[in-house]
Parts: C-alpha cells; sequence; structure tokens
C-alpha cells in the first residue's frame, strides 16, 4: 500500500468537495416522483397533471410504455395509460434514467471509458440488479434499479483527477504481479475520497432516500462493518462484478475489483445462475441504452 501523505491528499479533496458540492442537482421531478412512490397514499391524478406539463418527461414515458422493453402489445397515447401501465416505480425509474443518461455518455479519459460505455455499464448493472433479485426469489429493494444505474455516477466528479494520478494509482493496485488492491481503496488513499463515497455524497446531497445512499456506496464492500447486511448494496456489488466479467465497461479500473466470496455464499449463487442473469441482461441492455439516448 501507498503511505498516505496528507499533505497531497487535502488539496485535491476540498476540490473535489467543491465539486461535489457545485454539481447540477437532479431536476425537482424526480426527487418528487421518488418521494411519490414511497407514499402509498399518493394521488395519482394530480400527479398526472403534474407530469403533463413537462413535454420531455410526457414523451420519455410514453416513448418507454409502448417499447418492446416494457412489453408494450399496442400502442398507447394517453399519459395516464401510460403510467397506469408502469406503474410509479417504474415511471421514477424511466425519469431519473433519462436524467443522468447525457451526464453518462460522455468519454471519461481518466477511466479509460469511451463515450457511452460508463451508460452502457450502469444500464446493464441496474437491469442484472434485478434479474438476480427475481430469480432469486427476493423481491426486489424499491430502489434497485436506480442503484444500478447510478452506483458509478461519482467517476464522473472524479475522471480528471484519476487521469491526473493514473500512474500512481495503477502501481498501487499491483498490476505488475503482486498482491492486487480492490481500485476503490486505492482511489481513497491518494485521492482521500472514491467514486463509490462521491456517487453516495451526491445523492445525500439531493436528497434522495438514505436506501439509494446506502446501496451506491457500499456497492464495492457491501459486507462493510460499518453497515448491516444491504441487499440492494449486495446485489448492485454482484451484477456491478457480473458486467466486468463479460467485458461490459472494464475501462482502467474494472479488472481490479473481485467478488465479495461473504455475498457469494449468503446469496448461494452458482455460476448457472449468474450465466442466466448475463444473458437475459444482454438482450436487455442495449434496447434500453438505445431508449435513453436515441
Amino acid at each position: 500500500m501507498i503511505p498516505l501523505n496528507s499533505a497531497n491528499i487535502n488539496k485535491p479533496l476540498k476540490e473535489i468537495e467543491k465539486r461535489i458540492d457545485s454539481y447540477p442537482a437532479m431536476p425537482a421531478m424526480c426527487q418528487h416522483l421518488i418521494k411519490s412512490c414511497e407514499d402509498p397514499d399518493v394521488n395519482f391524478k394530480k400527479l398526472v397533471d403534474e407530469i403533463r406539463y413537462d413535454p420531455g418527461i410526457t414523451a420519455n414515458i410514453l416513448k418507454m410504455a409502448n417499447s418492446a422493453y416494457y412489453g408494450s402489445s399496442r400502442r398507447i397515447e394517453s399519459l395516464q395509460t401510460a403510467m397506469v401501465r408502469l406503474g410509479l416505480k417504474q415511471i421514477s425509474e424511466i425519469v431519473i434514467a433519462h436524467s443522468v443518461a447525457d451526464r453518462l455518455v460522455k468519454k471519461l479519459q481518466g477511466y479509460d471509458l469511451r463515450p457511452e460505455e460508463l451508460l452502457k455499464h450502469s444500464v446493464w448493472v441496474a437491469i442484472a440488479a434485478e434479474d438476480l433479485a427475481n430469480v432469486l426469489h427476493i423481491k426486489p429493494p424499491a430502489m434497485l434499479f436506480t442503484a444500478g444505474l447510478l452506483h458509478d455516477l461519482g467517476k464522473i466528479i472524479l475522471d480528471d483527477y484519476i487521469l491526473d494520478q493514473r500512474e500512481a494509482l495503477l502501481k498501487a493496485t499491483g498490476k505488475n504481479g503482486e498482491d492486487k488492491i480492490s481500485f476503490d481503496i486505492v482511489e481513497h488513499q491518494i485521492l482521500g475520497i472514491n467514486h463509490s463515497e462521491v456517487g453516495a455524497q451526491l445523492l445525500e446531497n439531493w436528497n434522495f432516500p438514505e436506501e439509494l445512499v446506502i446501496a451506491v456506496r457500499y456497492h464495492h464492500a457491501p459486507t462493510d462493518p460499518d453497515i448491516e447486511y444491504d441487499p440492494s448494496a449486495a446485489m448492485v456489488h454482484i451484477a456491478d462484478m457480473l458486467a466486468y466479467s463479460v467485458g461490459i465497461g472494464i475501462g482502467v479500473d474494472g479488472l481490479q475489483y473481485v467478488s465479495n466470496p461473504e455475498v457469494i455464499e449468503r446469496l448461494h449463487l452458482k455460476p448457472i445462475i449468474l450465466e442466466g442473469v448475463a444473458s437475459r441482461t444482454l438482450e436487455k441492455m442495449e434496447e434500453l441504452k438505445s431508449l435513453l439516448v436515441g
């Protein structure tokens, strides 16, 4: 491990914290929809009327409702009909996905990710995490898809700093035959913060639910002693590792992580289960990605 030098860490950390605080928030409608999904007494008609005044969100909901991805069999023209078909949970996922898609399509030079590669990886993890829950007969946590979609959001903030420190980061991960150290740990050593922590801080700043913040914060450390077992963090972790194993969004760090053996044992995961998840996810991922950027 690299010895920590507080003088070297403090300066980039302060700059990173400023970037986190100044990074544009999610649209207010995203946060409103998430709160509405958590409210069993939400006034559905009133919510439809509120969304109707946002032509962009309305168009996105109609596009998704009429897509093969959501099992459309007949054309839907009405926003209310589309929202009834999809349900509040999927509507909030659609709105969040469209809100972050343009942020995830950019090239990340520090992480060595081509344009759209982070979006592709994020969508893959979101789909795989939900599929994993279903195949294991676990009721998917409410924010699981969103946690998968946003798990690497912090990379957008850290990319410039990763580029500046890439040589030191790669050396510290033990790429040259030494014992491998997880990339997120080395990020924290050199920058004073890692991409999981940055993403969680962004979501906290935006007042997103604690369960979402925890899943993003601990997706590389789902058995961290600071938290109780969190199913969302565990399933996003496995979906993330599975994405890397099939070559989705590897970048500079993808091969510098390992699956958590405690999670694999707890979920009774077998290769045949993971192969099935990977196969189904590959079928869905390109379609959903094209709906978000098309």
